[in-house]
Formats: C-alpha cells, sequence, structure tokens
C-alpha cells in the first residue's frame, strides 16, 4: 500500500514560482476598485431611488387585488413590493460581470499603453 505524501514530485512545474507583494497589491486593488465603483453605482443608482416607493407601497394597509385567488388575504402589498424589487436584485447580482468586463478592459489599456504594447519599432 502507497503512503500518501504531501511532498510535490520531482517533475512539478510550478515548483518556485511566487507572485511578488506588488502584484497582489495591485490585485486586490483592482478588486476593491471594482467592488466599490459597483456599490456605489448600484445604490445610488438603482437602491436608494427605490427606497420612498417601497415606503409607499407598505404604508397602504388594505389591499383589494382583482385576482383574489392569489393572495387571498392580503394585509399587505407584498405582491407589489416582490414585483417591484426582484428585477432590482437580478441585475445586482448580474452587473458584477459587467463592472469587471469594463474594468477588465480599462486596466489592460493602460496597462498596456504604458507597457507599448503593440507598439513597431522601426530602425533604420
Amino acid at each position: 500500500m502507497e503512503t500518501m505524501s504531501t511532498e510535490k514530485p520531482r517533475i512539478y512545474i510550478g515548483r518556485g514560482m511566487h507572485e511578488s507583494q506588488f502584484v497582489l497589491i495591485k490585485y486586490t486593488l483592482f478588486w476593491v476598485l471594482l467592488l466599490c465603483s459597483k456599490f456605489a453605482f448600484t445604490f445610488f443608482v438603482t437602491i436608494k431611488p427605490m427606497i420612498k416607493p417601497t415606503k409607499d407601497i407598505m404604508s397602504i394597509r388594505h389591499v383589494q387585488y382583482a385576482w383574489h385567488e392569489f393572495f387571498p388575504n392580503a394585509k399587505n402589498n407584498f405582491g407589489a413590493l416582490i414585483s417591484l424589487w426582484a428585477p432590482v436584485i437580478l441585475v445586482y447580482f448580474m452587473d458584477t460581470q459587467i463592472w469587471y468586463a469594463v474594468f477588465s478592459t480599462l486596466c489592460g489599456g493602460v496597462i498596456g499603453a504604458f507597457d507599448r504594447l503593440g507598439e513597431i519599432w522601426q530602425t533604420w
């Protein structure tokens, strides 16, 4: 029976490959800026404008639905709140991908410009 060893085999390719602290700080800064931008934009553009309508809907006490079979004993307007907030919540979860695409494009462009990526050197 073989014993399990935590030692890497001698042919392990990634031996000795480590990221520098500066690279890790840049990576962390990228994600902190991305998430701060996302949370600030989402709060001020989608969530904050929804607070007053939500309070107004919740202040309605007696609700008469046309389709009473769906809400037979409705005391509050939770159906309207769910239909109001469901798209906001779905967009909230999906927009991280959009923010990542924008941020990675901008960061890649700036880094590529400073590294003179794609520049053609002509020597005569």
